[in-house]
């Protein structure tokens, strides 16, 4: 029988460090025999990181230019920071419920760099920029607001001369939040510790006193001789390793013997070096590799040839060996390069994904296909070749792990300073490693304004697609309040609106508010005429003042919707334009028409940006009244998947926690307890860049009942740990999931539309050849991956 359960389309994403999230999870929970852990960070990696940064073009790394985006993500959204030309650091946010982009703010500070961010235990976002006087200075910017830039002075006898690079982890946490580069790693107790390239060719660090703003130790001098900048890893035992390049185009790993503790956050003679020679250029990219044999560092950079190479541990680097040994027989080329350093970043089942520029500005990337197995594929295997993501000349790229599981990429467009985003829809598989990409969505230059680029939702251009002409406010002194369409103006105010979404509904309506007089669109006075519309106080409560989207038809199944129709809750009429005068009243008017009208006077499809682009959010509120309407009314709105792709099952990369996190406390006895869970079943849907709602049960037991792969059972297992005194105990569990890609089919009141879509379900064991896995982990530290739950 199948489980009953609502299909959610969800955002967070199978594997390491992402809870499996389904569904219709049961789980029975283990009382410990001893104290539960508490949430926290989790142990920062490259293949747990939430986001990777790269440089600059060289042909863009000059004066004047805007630098390259550095995004990450907390519990208040998606944050990117970037420099724009004049040096400025500037921000903007994406709220995580509505996905709606908000206005770019100032950090206040001039940088001479590129600058660095992590979020600190406390969820504080700490940022870190070189000043114009060779200085590093911190800022903490809490939910409250920024706490002013903080000077930490420059290493003994020189200057900052390069981008930092941050690191810190307290290897509790179930939510890891890099910094972007996959640098952001670090200490065993939250401690933050930033490395930098100093004037003097030296590599610095300096390291936090205490978790949450505890004050910072002195600099100190790692080594000297090097051309690039750092970039860093926490290695599986919690230490942390640093890799620059000599002037002699070798490449060195640095690595802590022992990681440094509150009380002594610099060990005397604490770092060892390794030269892994080779012939790099450029500022290198760190990942990590959890294989059999242990977690391994493997690197990442260009060569004098202008290709790509990378080289991998073969043992794990100890306190005995701090750097490990390196497989340097089998350093692996992967081709072009590109023009910038290289970008690394995990897909959601473990597997590496590399991207860079190509010599044509775009943004191009290439996947493993299966990641590394030590003594047989030792740098994991890339089958195919790179591939582009057309459509956006760039200078820049960044790399995000979006929420839902797939890549965000974020670049500033080539010769120019607007940031851009793309994000992918449906993750890559080991089978189909590209993944399914959404399109480019421009966020404006930076520093701009609301109205700027294609707008936001706070401010933004109504403009009638068949006509040409914008929405607009009378400007007589007898027709003030009337609505109107007119010749498109940026700069009129009064052709500026805001669609101010109303949470009480789903965030699925809306009102109309023009930025001019704040006053929002709704009927006109009884009298003036019933198709009339006019402006007036916003009132949520008036029916007449609330709106949602009800998309046109994309021309293709692999499309989304670009033009919209802004129908008025409660009715069946649309916000309409009039091509020619009608007999009775100017045409310049614009009315609610029914929807449906058959008449060529009337014209009703609109477009929600400026020129040709919709404002990033559009489509989000457009899903969420489709989904609402197909979860509350499925009898008369049907909500239908329609699969185009099924790849092959995958294990669900190390699997999740399903049990709690016992501590053995006793001095001497090892601890044993069984764990018991219930076999996990479920499915996650996903369409849009962040859109979660529910879709009616009908629609989960006809898919599922449609596919025989899917895992229908629902019965308890259960292991036993054995606990070594002073250690942690935990059982691990990696599902079968099996993805397949298709198209949504949206039915409502008659009207049908298409957007892309994917779904991600637990396969039957068997399923492609492969079979879950149960682990009990026992480690002198808590785990890294996240709860089952």
């Amino acid at each position: 029988m199948v489980p009953k359960r609502l299909l959610v389309i969800h955002r967070r994403p199978y594997g390491r460090s992402a809870a499996l999230a389904l569904t219709g999870l049961l789980l029975a929970a283990l009382v410990p025999a001893a104290a539960l852990l508490p949430a926290g960070r989790a142990a920062a990696s490259a293949t747990t990181a939430t986001a990777a940064t790269a440089g600059r073009s060289a042909d863009a790394a000059t004066t004047g230019s805007a630098g390259t985006p550095v995004p990450i993500t907390n519990g208040n959204g998606t944050s990117v920071l970037v420099r724009n030309s004049d040096g400025t650091l500037y921000q903007r946010q994406r709220d995580p419920g509505s996905g709606a982009w908000g206005a770019w703010t100032s950090t206040g500070f001039v940088a001479a760099g590129d600058p660095a961010a992590i979020q600190d235990l406390d969820g504080t976002l700490e940022l870190f920029a070189q000043g114009s006087d060779g200085h590093l200075y911190q800022e903490s910017e809490t939910p409250r607001g920024q706490g002013g830039w903080q000077d930490l002075g420059a290493p003994t006898g020189t200057t900052v001369a390069g981008r930092p690079v941050v690191v810190a982890d307290d290897n509790t946490a179930a939510d890891p939040n890099p910094n972007p580069a996959g640098q952001v790693q670090g200490n065993t107790d939250g401690r933050l510790e930033v490395f930098v390239l100093g004037a003097d060719a030296s590599l610095w660090h300096l390291a936090e006193l205490g978790s949450n703003g505890g004050g910072w130790s002195a600099w100190e001098q790692v080594a000297r001789g090097f051309v690039t900048d750092p970039t860093a890893a926490v290695t599986g035992d919690g230490r942390i390793a640093a890799f620059v390049v000599d002037n002699n185009n070798h490449l060195w790993e640095y690595a802590q013997k022992v990681p440094g503790t509150q009380q002594t956050p610099l060990p005397q003679q604490n770092w060892s070096g390794a030269d892994l020679g080779g012939t790099w250029t450029g500022d290198a990219a760190v990942a990590t590799e959890d294989t059999t044999t242990g977690t391994l560092l493997q690197v990442f950079g260009a060569h004098t040839d202008g290709d790509l190479w990378t080289a991998t541990q073969s043992t794990a680097g100890s306190t005995s060996s701090p750097t490990g040994a390196w497989d340097l027989a089998h350093t692996a080329n992967l081709g072009k390069a590109g023009q910038v350093p290289p970008v690394v970043a995990a897909n959601s089942d473990g597997r590496l994904t590399v991207f860079g520029l190509n010599h044509d500005h775009l943004v191009t990337y290439r996947s493993q296909t299966s990641p590394a197995v030590p003594t047989t594929n030792p740098n994991g295997i890339w089958e195919g070749g790179w591939d582009d993501l057309t459509g956006q000349k760039v200078d820049s790229v960044a790399v995000e792990n979006a929420p839902e599981g797939g890549f965000e990429v974020f670049s500033v467009g080539h010769g120019g300073t607007t940031l851009h985003q793309r994000g992918q829809l449906a993750p890559g598989t080991p089978s189909a490693p590209r993944g399914y990409w959404l399109d480019w969505t421009d966020l404006a230059p930076i520093g701009s304004g609301l109205c700027a680029g294609p707008g936001s939702l706070q401010c933004l251009a109504l403009t009638n697609a068949d006509l040409g002409t914008a929405l607009d406010l009378a400007n007589s002194s007898d027709l003030e309040s009337a609505v109107i369409q007119d010749a498109p103006n940026p700069s009129d105010a009064a052709q500026q609106w805001s669609l101010t979404v109303n949470a009480a509904s789903g965030n699925s309506t809306f009102s109309i508010t023009n930025n001019s007089d704040n006053q929002c669109v709704g009927d006109a006075p009884t009298g003036i005429g019933g198709l009339h519309l006019d402006m007036a106080a916003c009132d949520t409560s008036d029916s007449t003042q609330q709106w949602y989207l009800e998309p046109v038809a994309p021309a293709s199944t692999t499309g989304k919707p670009t033009l919209y129709r802004i129908h008025q809750v409660g009715s069946s009429t649309c916000l309409t334009a009039l091509k020619h005068n009608p007999g009775f009243h100017p045409s310049e008017f614009v009315e609610r028409i029914d929807c449906t009208g058959k008449n060529a006077n009337d014209h009703n499809t609109w477009r929600l940006g400026s020129g040709t682009t919709n404002a990033p959010g559009v489509l989000e509120l457009a899903l969420n009244r489709a989904a609402q309407q197909c979860s509350t009314t499925p009898a008369s709105n049907s909500c239908s998947f329609t699969d185009t792709s099924t790849p092959a099952a995958y294990q669900a990369a190390t699997g999740c926690v399903v049990s709690s996190i016992l501590y053995n406390a006793g001095p001497t006895t090892t601890a044993s307890d069984t764990v018991s869970w219930a076999h996990i079943t479920g499915t996650e849907w996903s369409l849009g860049r962040e859109l979660e709602f529910q879709v009616p049960e009908v629609l989960s037991t006809s898919f599922t009942a449609s596919h025989s792969w899917i895992d229908q059972t629902s019965v308890t297992q259960s292991a036993t740990v054995q606990v070594p005194p002073h250690q942690f105990g935990w059982v691990e569990y990696a599902p079968v999931v099996r993805e397949t890609e298709g198209y949504w089919t949206f039915t409502l009141a008659g009207q049908s539309w298409t957007v892309p879509g994917r779904n991600l379900s637990v396969a039957a064991s068997g399923t492609s050849g492969v079979n879950p896995i149960t682990v009990t982990v026992t480690s002198g530290e808590p785990p890294t991956d996240s709860r089952c739950d």
